[in-house]
């Protein structure tokens, strides 16, 4: 049985500078992260749907795009001129419209859980001045893998505007929000981390120089394992899918903003 934890965290401020767009925690070596997406390959028009990206880190897998209710991930301008992002759908009237980029094992292998190992992931985003508040579309989940029942979960969600990174596995369930309100319009990155039996999540707002000050709140506890039941179940950006690689249609928790620079990483 899981154990669930939602602590109040400890806090520590770090200054950094982040050069060529790159997020927190990726590094420039695409080869160490399984997986890496900076959406620089995508259509060079502005507001053009785009239906898949390109993994520039070294697991094999695909990303492709699902779509509901009219809904799309399109190209748009990164931060400052830095390449390109996406744009997932805004907020709407029931029923809105839903667009996720699933990342899925394309072997045997599954490149997409950390099982034991200490691992990380997290993305740039901006997020809309106006967020969906229906009952079917009321989350804004950025990156995740695994669903709440599922056997084991990663995820960051930035719900009301407060980033929470979510690790569950064999020996618990853990939660950490972080002390940051985002603030509408501004571009931030989040890094989310389980490091022996500590999870943390790191969040900062760019500066005008590209310089983010991160604040970081983490918890101390276990959290074992984390795999899903089935290596089909998706990685997924933007919001829930379900092991099958459907849209969550129950509560799909659509991110409303832009997203780039999304990173998987993992020791050993």
């Amino acid at each position: 049985m899981r154990r669930a934890l939602n602590l109040l965290a400890t806090a520590t401020t770090i200054a950094c500078a982040l050069s060529g767009g790159v997020a927190a925690g990726a590094a420039k070596d695409p080869v160490t992260d399984a997986v890496r997406l900076r959406f620089d390959d995508t259509s060079s028009e502005l507001g053009a749907a785009q239906m898949a990206a390109t993994n520039r880190g070294y697991a094999e897998v695909r990303a492709e795009v699902r779509t509901l209710n009219g809904g799309a991930m399109v190209s748009a301008a990164a931060r400052d001129g830095q390449g390109h992002a996406v744009r997932f759908p805004a907020a709407g009237e029931d029923p809105s419209p839903v667009a996720v980029l699933g990342i899925w094992n394309t072997t045997s292998d599954d490149a997409l859980s950390p099982g034991a190992r200490n691992f990380a992931f997290g993305a740039d985003f901006r997020l809309d001045g106006t967020l969906g508040a229906s009952e079917f579309d009321n989350g804004d989940n950025l990156v995740q893998r695994g669903l709440a029942d599922d056997a084991g979960q990663y995820k960051i969600e930035i719900d009301k505007r407060v980033p929470a990174c979510s690790v569950a596995g064999t020996a618990g369930h853990v939660t950490v929000r972080s002390e940051v309100t985002v603030n509408t319009e501004g571009w931030y990155r989040v890094k989310c981390e389980r490091s022996g039996s500590t999870v943390s999540i790191a969040v900062g707002e760019y500066g005008p120089d590209g310089s983010v000050s991160m604040t970081k709140n983490s918890v101390e506890a276990p959290t074992g394992h984390v795999a899903t039941a089935s290596p089909s179940t998706p990685m997924t950006v933007g919001g829930k899918m379900t092991p099958t690689g459907e849209i969550a249609t129950w509560s799909p928790d659509q991110f409303n903003g832009h997203v780039d620079n999304v990173f998987l990483r993992m020791d050993g």
